[in-house]
Order: structure tokens, then C-alpha cells, then sequence
């Protein structure tokens, strides 16, 4: 991967820290209907080919599948006090241009 070991802690400590900091603010909220709306990125199932995958496909291997499964972790764990929580998992989408930008 191209992220140093500094880069990646970052990024880990920005994305895990933050839920579960967010999760605790949460945890006082037992009485109110509450939405919880995370999301990671499709690093979750790994690197594949064109293979299909969908919610149901199992995490993959490596720092972004790691990353991503704990990230979802840390939000399942609001549906302790209550919160309804939604997982989402985003991907690049490619236009007719495919990845190119618009100059």
C-alpha cells in the first residue's frame, strides 16, 4: 500500500476514535428514537476482479478491510443504548468518461 505505517495509525485513529467517541455521546439517548448512519467504503470485501459482491459477501483481507470492519464494529455497537443503526458502503462510481477529470 502506498500509506506509511504514520498514515495508516491516522487514519485509523480518525475513523475508530470518532465513532466510538460518537457512540458514547450517544449512549444518553436511550429514551429518544435515534439513527445511526455510518459509512465505510467497499475496501470492506477487499480487492477482487469483476467479481459480484453485495452486503451479504464476506470482508476481505488487508488495511481497508481491517479498517472498514472495525469501523462498522465500533457503530454496532450504539444498537447497545437503542440506536438504529444503518451501515452503508461506498464505492468510486465511473461515468461515461470512466475516471477521467473534466478539465
Amino acid at each position: 500500500m502506498r500509506w506509511s505505517d504514520a498514515a495508516k495509525k491516522l487514519i485509523w485513529e480518525s475513523r475508530i476514535e470518532t465513532m466510538r467517541n460518537l457512540v458514547e455521546a450517544l449512549s444518553g439517548r436511550k429514551s429518544k428514537e435515534t439513527h445511526l448512519f455510518s459509512t465505510s467504503a467497499v475496501g470492506y470485501y477487499g480487492f477482487h476482479e469483476d467479481e459480484m459482491l453485495d452486503e451479504s459477501s464476506p470482508s476481505g483481507e488487508g488495511f481497508l478491510a481491517d479498517l472498514s470492519r472495525e469501523w462498522e464494529s465500533a457503530a454496532m455497537k450504539a444498537k447497545d443504548y437503542g440506536v438504529h443503526v444503518i451501515l452503508m458502503r461506498f464505492g468510486i462510481v465511473l461515468g461515461r468518461r470512466e475516471g477521467h477529470c473534466r478539465k
